[in-house]
């Protein structure tokens, strides 16, 4: 349905299910996109440890922080190395398995969620 939820609602009842731990959790809002999609949650968990990831840059004018830390883009050493970590031996690869490693790296813009999963896939084959 496309009802708007009440939030204070939402909030009311996320304190009541995580009471006897509410100012112990450590909550993980991953990749925000928008803003008002991660406000409500913020607000709602406002007592405990936030960690929040998202590409924008300006995120901090919407959600006060205590520590705002900028990660670079992931280098191709370490794709290659999250590619191969526990499936394929890096150091039998020959040069054309690792070219074709770091091309597919590049391929999704080196972004560790994207490489775990092909990880997946090459630990399965």
């Amino acid at each position: 349905s496309n009802e708007q939820c009440d939030l204070n609602v939402v909030e009311q009842k996320i304190r009541q299910l995580t009471s006897a731990y509410y100012r112990n959790l450590l909550v993980i809002i991953d990749d925000v996109w928008h803003v008002e999609d991660a406000v409500p949650i913020v607000k709602a968990f406002s007592a405990c440890k936030i960690i929040l990831t998202t590409r924008m840059n300006d995120i901090e004018q919407y959600i006060p922080s205590k520590q705002a830390v900028t990660v670079g883009p992931m280098e191709l050493s370490e794709a290659i190395t999250l590619l191969t970590c526990k499936v394929i031996d890096s150091k039998k690869l020959s040069g054309e398995d690792l070219r074709l490693l770091e091309e597919l790296a590049q391929d999704v813009h080196l972004w560790p969620l994207l490489l775990s999963l092909i990880r997946g896939q090459l630990s399965h084959n």
